[in-house]
């Protein structure tokens, strides 16, 4: 396999994953694979056999039965944002707009490469669930079970695609020319679109907090390497935290880490249904971490004033 493979043995990974339990019980998977410097998919592929489950892909059939497990709770993550949704998966394989008690999600599958199903003792949060990674070993979806899921069902997905091959281990491509060249992101096109002004970081916490002050639907999106996950509907609750702002609403939880992010840009695009505008969030690779757009529908557009709010926003320095 060309490039550079994980190399560190996996009872090493395990050793190594249990001190840092002692130490911290509530140390995430993303933490851990960090501090011991490895892809997260190695770490977890390392506790095969110990409260972990290989799964086979390709992941289309699993896909198409996540509407039939009920109540979940799904999050998708990148470096610096995470949405957490408790809902339902749509029936409709095109996804949805993410309104209360439905999960909105759009599936890039092309990208999803490993999945595990780990248990109730290998979660940080004590919940079992499916979680599937990129090539590169990179976080890609989360499904949890809860307690309205319907647990049988659940308990037959993993069977339908639980792998013969269960030893602990994953050869994971941390590096080569075809597994780093960059990936087309919005970023890129940000850049030369005639509707897309750049605008300051620094004033997003406060278009947020009118937001919610105002009552005003907006559309807010996290993105993973093969997920788009998002609701739209009212923000009830805004707080700041160490790194940035987390925002709640019904059976909806995002938290964005604001002070790793180097660009915000203001789009206006045209639609049949009146003008679509939104805020992009960059990180330092110009990767899109993410988005907020005002909430429309096709009998209803965007609130005019959402739009007041974003013209009003400081130019970037």
């Amino acid at each position: 396999m060309e490039g550079l493979l994980a190399l560190t043995p996996p009872h090493a990974l395990t050793a190594h994953w249990r001190q840092l339990r002692d130490v911290d019980p509530f140390v995430s998977l993303a933490d851990a694979a960090a501090r011991l410097d490895v892809a997260e998919a190695e770490l977890v592929a390392a506790l095969c056999g110990d409260g972990v489950l290989r799964l086979d892909g390709p992941f289309d059939d699993l896909v198409r039965m996540l509407p039939e497990l009920g109540r979940v709770r799904a999050v998708t993550r990148n470096r610096y944002a995470l949405i957490e949704t408790r809902g339902v998966y749509p029936g409709s394989a095109g996804g949805s707009a993410g309104i209360a008690g439905a999960i909105g999600a759009r599936f890039a599958l092309e990208h999803w490469r490993y999945g595990y199903a780990l248990d109730e003792t290998s979660t940080p949060d004590g919940s079992a669930g499916l979680f599937f990674y990129d090539a590169r070993g990179e976080s890609v979806h989360e499904i949890h079970a809860d307690t309205e899921t319907d647990a049988p069902r659940y308990a037959r997905v993993i069977d339908l695609h639980a792998s013969f091959d269960q030893s602990c281990g994953e050869e994971i491509v941390l590096a080569s020319p075809r597994m780093l060249a960059p990936r087309p992101e919005l970023g890129t096109w940000l850049r030369t679109a005639e509707g897309a002004v750049p605008v300051a970081v620094s004033g997003v916490p406060d278009l947020l907090a009118a937001v919610r002050r105002e009552a005003i639907g907006v559309s807010v999106t996290v993105r993973s390497p093969g997920v788009a996950q998002r609701f739209t509907g009212l923000v009830h609750e805004i707080a700041a935290t160490a790194s940035g702002v987390a925002l709640e609403a019904p059976w909806v939880r995002v938290r964005v880490a604001l002070q790793h992010l180097r660009e915000a840009w203001a789009v206006q695009m045209p639609s049949i249904d009146g003008p679509v505008t939104s805020i992009e969030l960059l990180d330092a690779s110009a990767t899109v971490v993410l988005s907020v757009a005002g909430a429309c529908t096709p009998s209803k557009p965007e609130a005019a004033l959402w739009r007041e709010l974003v013209a009003r926003l400081e130019p970037a320095a």
